[in-house]
């Protein structure tokens, strides 16, 4: 009896070990910044630089969500297809470089046409929405799953913004990615721009 107790007690707590792993994160991240650059690399930092400048999307944001998506893997492939660096569905891939009138080939793999694509696919979800949470639930969970989510009263007050994110997968994705921005603020001293 008190061994099943045990076991219900376990699996009510599945936030537990993350939430253990992200406090020694930050616990190195402040004690000891060479040592947590490690962890949060950050490489690729003129292409970043460059595509924030070019689509005014802070540089520490951009990291955050490579740093979310792939760890800075350039071969990461997800179980539903999302590739490289920002993980971009091949179709999206093809659609941003569309938009932005892109004729050359280019493979999604390529780290300096991911972050061009991924940062511009950013940039559009906030032209779009007109708020980054928005724009990064759009990004995760999908712009269509988003619209629909803006237009019931049960996830957005303002249709505008959204006050509740269904997807638990999605509401996690944007805590991941706010609190990899903020360390890479901290480790990296990035400048976040105001829009």
């Amino acid at each position: 009896m008190a061994s099943s107790k045990k076991k219900k007690e376990k699996q009510r707590r599945p936030w537990l070990f993350p939430a253990i792993v992200l406090f020694l994160l930050v616990l190195l991240a402040v004690c000891h910044r060479p040592l947590a650059r490690l962890y949060f690399v950050k490489e690729y930092g003129e292409e970043i630089g460059d595509c924030s400048e070019t689509y005014d999307v802070s540089e520490d944001l951009i990291c955050g969500v490579i740093w979310t998506e792939s760890h800075f893997d350039p071969t990461a492939v997800s179980s539903a297809g999302s590739c490289g660096l920002m993980q971009l569905k091949p179709s999206t891939f093809a659609e941003m470089r569309s938009r932005m009138e892109l004729t050359t080939d280019a493979s999604v793999f390529s780290p300096e046409e991911n972050i061009r694509c991924g940062t511009f696919y950013l940039r559009y979800l906030y032209d779009m929405f007109g708020d980054w949470d928005t724009a990064l639930a759009a990004y995760n969970a999908g712009l269509g799953n988003v619209s629909k989510w803006l237009q019931d009263p049960a996830y957005s007050e303002d249709g505008k913004t959204l006050s509740t994110i269904p997807f638990p997968e999605t509401e996690q994705y944007l805590k991941k990615v706010h609190f990899a921005e903020k360390l890479y603020n901290y480790l990296y001293g990035y400048q976040k721009k105001e829009v």
